[in-house]
């Protein structure tokens, strides 16, 4: 294997599973025992308000990636908003010694950004429920609220023509993310059907 530089270790996972209505029928949320960054960023703790008396008793990666991967089921997709997220989670099962997966994947900004910001750029998801007047669930960089926040921009959105139109976007070189962060998903488990 490949050397490689690691500086995403996922301390959170929030995610959502969606119906074909985009309606939540679950949800899933568990902090992470950070054991490669064990002293956390002062930056990730004022950005996320995570407390690192949160992550002492929490599950370690591959105990949590276990839970996650079983609420998921066999039949979902992956989606999630930026380019950030998919990548920082191959990268924690790599450095966890854990098999990565090969499931659909889709970066929801970039269906965002086709349909509505014609921009060919990152948008914050601030900014596009701010674009589309959309109140804001709860504390920002909490990685369940981001998901229920990103469902909210799903809903403006028209999810089967962005779905079936997508297309993979360029490999970026470097991530925006450093350090310890969360992860938020958003499961897209009957959409494909």
């Amino acid at each position: 294997r490949e050397p490689f530089f690691f500086d995403s270790e996922i301390i959170e996972i929030g995610a959502l599973k969606l119906n074909a209505q985009l309606e939540v029928v679950d949800e899933f949320k568990t902090f992470i025992r950070p054991v490669f960054y064990p002293v956390m960023n002062g930056d990730v703790v004022r950005l996320t308000k995570i407390r690192p008396q949160e992550l002492e008793g929490a599950p370690d990666f591959p105990a949590a990636y276990r839970a996650f991967r079983d609420w998921c089921g066999e039949e979902c997709c992956l989606c999630a908003w930026g380019t950030d997220d998919i990548p920082a989670l191959l990268d924690n099962l790599i450095m966890h010694g854990l098999e990565t997966e090969d499931f659909p994947c889709y970066d929801l900004q970039r269906i965002y950004d086709q349909q509505v910001a014609h921009g060919n750029r990152q948008w914050a998801l601030s900014a596009a429920l701010e674009k589309l007047e959309i109140s804001p669930i709860g504390q920002a960089h909490d990685a369940l609220n981001d998901a229920l926040n990103t469902v909210q921009v799903c809903k403006a959105l028209d999810m089967e023509r962005g779905l079936q139109e997508y297309t993979e976007p360029e490999r970026r070189e470097k991530r925006a993310r450093r350090g310890i962060g969360s992860m938020d998903m958003v499961l897209l488990s009957e959409i494909l059907e």
